[in-house]
Parts: structure tokens; sequence; C-alpha cells
């Protein structure tokens, strides 16, 4: 509901410096050509709807736990998809970065997968 929100005030309050920039000439304000229509309309479809859908089937096949962490493993993957294919170097600052923010989702991730109950090995 806050993303709505923060559309709904982006439309409201944000539209007349569209009109404040066009029309002083720091920025020229143009539609989007055909191509780029089909662009956002694929975008909007494969990375939304689809993504969306994958999420919730995942859900309703494991449990809303795991679908969520699962979700935060992405970022992670994607890093480790750029140094396999696409040969990217990434510096030591960016991963003592990425740790924090790996380690506590995988942990649960993994708690909820290999324990039957509620307790995992921490508890």
């Amino acid at each position: 509901m806050f993303f709505g929100f923060v559309g709904l005030f982006n439309l409201l309050l944000l539209w007349p410096g569209f009109l404040l920039l066009h029309y002083t000439g720091f920025e020229a304000f143009q539609l989007p050509t055909q191509l780029v229509w089909t662009y956002i309309l694929i975008n909007g479809l494969i990375g939304t709807v689809l993504s969306e859908f994958l999420w919730l089937w995942g859900c309703f096949l494991t449990s809303s736990l795991i679908g969520t962490l699962a979700l935060s493993l992405t970022i992670p993957l994607s890093i480790l998809a750029d140094i396999c294919m696409q040969k990217v170097r990434f510096s030591w600052l960016f991963f003592a970065g990425a740790v924090p923010c790996f380690s506590p989702s995988s942990l649960r991730l993994s708690c909820a997968i290999t324990t039957t109950g509620t307790r995992c090995w921490w508890d």
C-alpha cells in the first residue's frame, strides 16, 4: 500500500514539474516510439506478471516463508551469474557488503527447508 501512495503522490504532485522543465527548455518531453512502448509492455508482462505468477505458484507448492526467502536470494544469485557468465569482477568491499545481506536469508531458508518443525538448529 505504501508504494501505491508513492505512485499517487508522484502523479498528483510532480506532473507540474514536467511542464516547467519542458517549457523552460531544461528537458524536452516527447512520447515514446512504438518500439519503446513494445519494450515497456514486454518488460511489464515478463518482469511483473510472470514473476508474480511464479512466486505465487512457489508459495502454493511450498509455503509463503520459503517463497519469500527464495525471492530474497535473487540478488546474490544474480551476482553469481554476473561473475560466471559476464566475467564481472567485484571489489572486496562489494562482497563485504553483500555478505550481511545474503547470510540471514540463506540461514533462515536452510532452516525452513531442513527441519520439519518450527525449531531451527540455533534454537
